[in-house]
């Protein structure tokens, strides 16, 4: 029985000034470390490719959470870091937003709500 094999691509590079996007990203790098057994290797090959993964701010980044020469060679480690250092909100702000969305003047109903969802989440 033949097997077969694929390459599959990394994701597009992490744009470290939209910490938004964090969640939807980690997800799809969460995927491409198990589609292509970047999971079976090395913790420190599996940090190193997140951080390259996520391109030259990502050093910035990891230099500034303070990490011990061990954690850095801790993929669960560093990640839980960056979930960390992204998932910040300014509670303050994000309530501002949430109470002043209006519904726009054409704007579906199920539009709206979803943002909403989004603002509240």
């Amino acid at each position: 029985m033949a097997t077969s094999t694929y390459q599959i691509s990394a994701p597009e590079p992490f744009d470290c000034s939209k910490s938004e996007e964090w969640p939807r990203w980690i997800r799809r790098f969460e995927r491409f470390r198990t589609a292509s057994g970047l999971a079976e290797k090395s913790k420190e090959s599996q940090v190193n490719t997140l951080i390259y993964s996520m391109r030259d701010v990502a050093d910035d980044i990891v230099s500034s959470l303070k990490l011990t020469n061990e954690q850095l060679k801790e993929y669960k480690t560093v990640k839980e870091k960056f979930d960390r250092y992204f998932t910040k909100k300014n509670t303050i702000y994000v309530w501002a937003e949430f109470n002043t969305r209006y519904q726009e003047e054409g704007e579906p109903v199920e539009a709206f709500i979803t943002d909403l969802h989004k603002l509240a989440a």
